[in-house]
């Protein structure tokens, strides 16, 4: 079965790139695996469930050593069928296709544009609401390191590392509630699952952490400027939580940015009702801007959000310099990419 036929223009120079494609179908289809027929291809990202109406979308990432067409197939393997999309004509442009969005990706790592979404562990959390109402039976443990604890903390909460917790049996009969600045992270998740495993039942994952105590009214110690801290995230950190689904990226500029840097990324004008309280809001613009403060301050209490620091361009400055630590080390090709049959 034949997909979308995808024309993606001409490029100038070789390079690595990135094509955004997006896969439409009349049925919801589960993706057991991809695969494709060129040699070009060194990374592809692909949507494990395909839902009828709308539109996902896979990377696939490619580098070339000179101009050249590119021609190639995208195959998926589902539960049902297996589907075909056909990415033919020039290679791509330095601009925006009409039917795939492919940019220069100024050889960012793809490990870290990976975006296969992880579904966060709703078992493991309790609302800031039900925590404000259940406070005097709850013990508040903040996991963050003490020089971040000591700025700006949740009232009578304690300062303490998991490994000492677990090792503290007096905690068992507690009813825990874990507490860190408040986006998504495995780490935290796992955390959780370990202290319950051994015999702390009662733990539960603050939802939204401190940014969402402080967004709710809730008493904290520490001044406002510190607690002004807690409203953002650094590209690192985003690095951490970007590949939940419960992610929502919104942008504060008139035009999106870089599409593969952002996942689920939508306008600031259109966001509204898509907005959930199991959303975790992230709000990027161009650079770190005022806009992104107002519109933070906007937003319901209900739902976590921060602003990214210092903008796009510092998380893309971040994975660029991510991506030459990663490559240290390691040895340097001999040879350069080679164009595959498709690709003459």
């Amino acid at each position: 079965m034949n997909g979308n036929n995808v024309d993606i223009g001409k490029k100038k120079a070789g390079g690595e790139y990135l094509v955004m494609l997006p896969l439409t179908v009349d049925e919801e289809l589960v993706v057991k695996e991809a695969s494709t027929n060129c040699v070009c291809v060194t990374f592809l990202d692909f949507p494990k469930m395909l839902k009828k109406g709308e539109t996902a979308t896979a990377i696939v990432y490619f580098e070339l050593d000179k101009p050249a067409k590119f021609n190639f197939e995208l195959k998926l393997k589902t539960d049902k069928k297996d589907l075909i999309y056909k990415l033919s004509g020039e290679t791509i442009a330095e601009g925006n296709a009409k039917k795939a969005t492919a940019a220069p990706i100024q050889a960012i790592n793809p490990v870290f544009l990976q975006r296969s979404p992880v579904e966060a562990d709703d078992a493991l959390y309790i609302t800031v609401e039900k925590a404000l109402k259940e406070r005097p039976a709850l013990k508040f443990v903040d996991i963050r390191p003490v020089s971040e604890f000591n700025e700006c903390c949740i009232k009578d909460s304690m300062n303490l590392p998991v490994s000492l917790l677990k090792a503290n049996p007096t905690f068992k009969d507690a009813s825990i509630v874990l507490v860190d600045k408040g986006f998504y992270s495995e780490k935290m998740e796992n955390a959780c699952r370990e202290l319950r495993k051994a015999g702390f039942e009662k733990t539960f994952i603050l939802k939204g952490g401190l940014n969402a105590w402080i967004r709710n009214a809730g008493s904290f110690a520490g001044t406002k400027k510190d607690a002004e801290q807690i409203k953002m995230i650094s590209p690192a950190e985003l690095l951490l939580t970007r590949k939940f689904s419960q992610v929502l990226f919104v942008s504060c500029d008139a035009e999106r940015p870089d599409a593969y840097l952002f996942p689920t990324l939508v306008l600031a004008g259109d966001a509204a009702g898509k907005i959930t309280a199991k959303n975790q809001i992230v709000l990027v613009s161009s650079s770190a801007s005022d806009t992104a403060g107002r519109l933070q301050d906007k937003l319901s209490g209900n739902c976590s959000a921060f602003i990214l620091e210092g903008g796009v361009k510092a998380y893309r400055d971040f994975l660029l310099e991510s991506t030459v630590m990663l490559n240290r080390g390691k040895v340097a090709q001999q040879s350069k990419v080679k164009n595959c049959g498709g690709c003459p």
